[in-house]
């Protein structure tokens, strides 16, 4: 009887102290959580203030009158522009059709170019991919110059050729991310497909193309989101007002609201996000599937 009551003591000793270490984690990563959405909030809040409270020293946790011109000023806003519509829709609208289409063929050819890696045998498979990981050691500003260079004089500049055409053949993370994908898949199953007479392009979009789908989704995702944050580069292409794009655009109409109205600004701040929002969440099932499972063998 003492015996089982030590042990009873024991155990329950055990279950304390593995709750207590559960409790301290869930608590470090609310922690960590809010600390993360707290500028969020910042930014919520004061999209809803107007201009007076915005810029007062006094910290307000919610408005103290609550206002939606902000978000009725990103609407209409044009900047002096001779556009026919707000800066801020027009913008956006440029960003898809440049940057939606281009992270689409670029997954695609990365997934490509990962299934060639990590699958097929040729001289210098090896030296190549080095060669190609070695790239990611050099940051893109290096090629900056000899690229603004370059799309002078093929006189592309003011157009969306050297916004679409650089990224259109995917990244070097994106690469290594869809080989590693790639490796692990048993290579049984494409010989099985090999014995039915598939070629190598039959083989990689009737099996490998539909069974990395959850990682194409994760490296859309990512693409498309790079896309849709860039700044350098239509900053640099891009001075036409009708080829702006959405960071552009918000730029723009930041510049001119900053000081005077930065409710607008949070609020057009929270607009340009929700897209990308909501993309994560229409895909977090694939996109947290293909992060979880790459370089895992199936």
């Amino acid at each position: 009887m003492i015996r089982a009551t030590e042990a009873g003591r024991v155990n329950r000793r055990a279950k304390i102290i593995r709750y207590a270490g559960r409790a301290a984690v869930y608590l470090f990563l609310a922690c960590m959580a809010l600390l993360v959405l707290f500028p969020f909030w910042i930014a919520f809040i004061t999209s809803f203030k107007y201009p007076y409270e915005a810029n007062s020293l006094d910290f307000t946790w919610w408005p103290t009158e609550f206002t939606l011109h902000g978000y009725a000023d990103v609407f209409t806003y044009r900047g002096g522009n001779t556009v026919q519509m707000p800066l801020l829709i027009l913008g956006f609208l440029n960003t898809l059709w440049m940057y939606l289409p281009r992270a689409v063929i670029a997954t695609v050819l990365a997934g490509m170019a990962g299934f060639a890696y990590a699958k097929l045998r040729f001289r210098a498979k090896n030296v190549m991919f080095g060669f190609l990981m070695t790239t990611m050691l050099f940051p893109g500003v290096i090629t900056l110059i000899p690229s603004y260079l370059l799309f002078y004089y093929y006189d592309w500049l003011n157009t969306p050729l050297p916004v679409i055409l650089p990224g259109l053949l995917g990244s070097v993370s994106s690469v290594f991310f869809m080989r590693q994908y790639y490796a692990g898949v048993p290579s049984d199953m494409m010989d099985a497909a090999a014995v039915d007479g598939l070629g190598f392009f039959g083989i990689y979009f009737r099996i490998m193309l539909p069974i990395a789908m959850p990682a194409f989704w994760a490296q859309f995702v990512l693409a498309f989101v790079m896309g849709y944050n860039e700044y350098l580069g239509p900053m640099l292409y891009l001075k036409d007002a009708a080829l702006l794009t959405l960071q552009l655009a918000l730029q723009q109409f930041a510049s001119s609201r900053q000081v005077t109205d930065p409710g607008a600004v949070m609020a057009g701040t929270l607009i340009a996000v929700v897209p990308t929002v909501a993309l994560f969440v229409l895909a977090q099932k694939y996109f947290i599937s293909g992060i979880v499972t790459s370089g895992l063998k199936l």
